[in-house]
């Protein structure tokens, strides 16, 4: 081969990265068809933005906790965001080269990539390489792909609510590092109250959270042309994720609200595969110019399996050496997994009438193993047609160069659900102990077996209009449709009398959707400026229509240890509304205090409750919803959605000689937010860390405030 060119370039068009591309190509001789290409790549990125978030002075915190005890003595001012969080960047190298002839491709890529995180404790490397290659003959062609991933490296291991919740709630008068201390980390002092928050470093650094990641991917595909009508294409794929996770926590002293006696160690291995074959017969044909028929039929089959083996020990004589052989207490040893196999056959056929008339039929039988065999299967049709009224005779609007009215109806069944639920599961690690005072181990059934579990399937409607005027400058698209989605799975409450089982995962839900899209866009070229604007609106609505025979709303999980749940689904209402508190303002004095206590309830016995008893000014005044004269979880009221009534988007792009600009604007509206992290960090009821807005508390002296 003779080197024809070496080529250094920059790219410097994200400007957190730069990065240098060498570029040399090889080839025979010019006369020949075959080429080869070797591009090597070197990225570095730049230091990534540290996290700028919310933080308190310890001054400011003191003031808080003076408050509420009688004075906190300043031992540190510790800035949490600092310690946990660090600049880092991505080393990545590749290397690609390619080839071909006449009837043939190839190219075979490489890569490594070393990534610091910007939390500390965090980071991974992966490397790995790509081999592709394809045939083309006049009736054959072939083609393959072959990727290999492997993936090291270490994340944060946290309990709780997660290491951001960790940074937010610890306190600044904490040292970082104490060498008195096993582990060598800071703690809080003794006379601090129970419930304070560890010392999120500690927290970081002490575990030991290790992974390891082997990734394989194998496709292959293959097609015959019979004859120029008729083709029959087959696809096979394969894929395996091979996973180890090691997890160590030493023993360690951090403070007295933060220390473990033993350590801790668990170890896990984890395998899934997937394979796929799909083989598809098409055919397409003009007859006579003016029918145009394609039509397709397809039969594939997959399979999913996957294994977890884990163990888990304490208290190992030494923390530098974490094994399971050395623990004492051997706590578990488990396995599970699930195979799950899905069979289809599927059709589709066109028929076009003078480029004016569209009709198109499809279908699809599912089969999956996640029904028992009364409803393994399942059957979706769909009917499309469209009608290009630009096309006929007697339109004739110069300006309007296309339009087309459509409309479809279709259904699709969805079966991505838990596995297994029609069989009657078991499972161990549960313990009693015997009139020998022997410790036997047992298992034992954790669902009840539904055989009826089905399909979930989803029913749409659309009705749309595209429009193209002015020789294809300005492009406008209109849908209006609704989607029914029935047969969704929920966890049904079961009467008493059903025994141990208190509930059971049925096909109960039904949840409409329905709404309309519009979306235009004009498209125009001055001189060797190429320019397109365009925008994007859908508005639609959810709701709950039945919850089957649940009599209770599905409720959402909790923002905090103590929140409780804040969202719920319920029939009429949308999925996952809003069910809060409902507020009415600060109480100012102890004259709105008796004002609105004279809401309150009076019993059989003639005594009278106010509405709220142990209010004081500055407390948060809470409506009485059902007007009884009681607050309980009957005044929880829906206050909103976090689905939003619409949302848009705007876009720009223009080229210039090779240049190119894009950008994109999304927005939202009507959605209603709930602010876990104001909740979190402007309660004044703890002694954990505040955000700097919780100054602008209620006080005597500043009554103009929210909080």
């Amino acid at each position: 081969y003779t080197l024809q060119s070496v080529d250094h370039f920059y790219d410097v068009a994200d400007a957190a990265q730069y990065k240098e591309i060498y570029s040399m190509v090889a080839a025979t001789d010019p006369s020949k068809t075959s080429a080869e290409a070797i591009q090597f790549a070197e990225q570095n990125g730049l230091p990534i933005g540290e996290f700028n978030g919310i933080r308190f002075a310890a001054d400011d915190y003191a003031w808080n906790y003076d408050r509420t005890e009688n004075g906190v003595p300043v031992y540190a001012n510790t800035n949490w965001q600092d310690e946990m969080f660090r600049t880092s960047g991505a080393h990545q190298h590749s290397l690609l080269i390619t080839g071909g002839g006449k009837n043939s491709n190839m190219s075979l890529s490489g890569n490594f990539t070393d990534q610091t995180g910007t939390l500390i404790g965090s980071g991974f490397k992966k490397g790995g390489f790509r081999f592709t290659s394809d045939i083309t003959k006049k009736w054959l062609k072939l083609g393959q792909s072959v990727s290999y991933t492997k993936r090291d490296g270490s994340y944060f291991n946290s309990s709780g609510y997660g290491q951001m919740y960790d940074v937010v709630s610890a306190i600044p008068h904490v040292h970082v590092y104490d060498a008195n201390n096993e582990g060598g980390f800071g703690g809080y002092f003794n006379d601090m109250p129970e419930g304070i928050r560890a010392n999120p470093v500690a927290r970081a650094l002490l575990p030991t959270a290790d992974f390891s990641n082997e990734y394989l991917t194998v496709n292959g595909n293959a097609e015959i042309t019979f004859f120029k009508e008729l083709k029959y294409k087959l696809n096979v794929g394969f894929q395996s994720d091979n996973t180890y996770n090691f997890d160590f926590t030493p023993s360690f002293y951090v403070s007295p609200q933060d220390f473990r006696d033993q350590n801790i160690l668990t170890e896990s291995r984890s395998r899934s595969t997937e394979w796929i074959a799909e083989n598809l017969l098409t055919y397409s044909k003009l007859f006579g110019e003016r029918h145009q028929i394609d039509a397709l039929l397809g039969y594939s089959a997959e399979q999913n399996k996957y294994r977890l083996l884990t163990a888990q020990g304490e208290d190992s004589p030494y923390n530098e050496l974490p094994v399971l052989d050395l623990v004492t207490q051997l706590k578990e040893v488990g396995s599970n997994g699930l195979e799950k196999t899905m069979v289809s056959t599927f059709g589709r056929i066109n028929y076009t009438l003078d480029s004016k008339y569209h009709l198109q039929a499809s279908f699809r039988r599912d089969g999956s193993s996640n029904f028992g065999s009364e409803n393994r299967y399942g059957f979706f049709p769909s009917v499309s047609a469209a009608w290009n009224i630009s096309q006929e005779d007697f339109f004739d609007i110069p300006l309007v160069s296309d339009l087309k009215l459509r409309a479809s109806y279709g259904q699709l069944g969805n079966d991505r659900i838990p596995s297994y639920l029609y069989i009657q599961a078991i499972t161990g690690g549960f313990f009693y102990v015997n009139g020998l005072n022997e410790l036997i181990t047992g298992m034992t059934g954790f669902n009840l077996a539904n055989q009826d579990i089905k399909w979930e399937t989803t029913t749409t409607s659309n009705f749309g209009i595209d429009l193209r005027m002015w020789n294809d400058r300005l492009l406008f698209t209109a849908d209006y449709f609704l989607k029914t989605t029935k047969d969704i799975l929920v966890d049904v409450n079961l009467p008493l009398s059903y025994g141990g089982a208190t509930s059971q995962i049925m096909n109960a839900a039904t949840v409409d959707n329905n709404g309309f899209e519009l979306s235009a866009e004009w498209r125009e070229k001055i001189g060797e400026i190429r320019y397109s604007i365009g925008g994007n609106f859908t508005a639609y609505k959810n709701e709950v229509v039945s919850l089957g025979t649940r009599t209770e709303p599905i409720w959402g999980t909790d923002v905090d240890w103590n929140s409780g749940s804040v969202t719920r689904t319920a029939i009429g209402e949308s999925i996952s509304e809003f069910y809060v508190w409902k507020t009415n303002g600060i109480f100012q004095n102890q004259a709105e205090i008796d004002e609105w206590n004279r809401q309150g309830s009076t019993d059989e016995n003639g005594v009278f409750t106010p509405l709220q008893p142990n209010a004081q000014p500055g407390d948060i005044r809470f409506v009485d919803v059902d007007g009884n004269g009681v607050l309980d979880d009957k005044d929880r009221t829906g206050l909103g959605s976090p689905l939003p009534d619409f949302t848009y988007s705007f876009n720009i792009r223009l080229d210039y000689k090779g240049f190119d600009f894009y950008a994109l604007f999304y927005g939202v509206h009507g959605n209603e937010v709930f602010n876990g992290l104001k909740y979190r960090t402007e309660r004044l009821d703890n002694y954990w860390n505040y955000s700097v807005d919780a100054l602008n508390a209620w006080t005597p002296t500043n009554t103009n405030t929210d909080i």
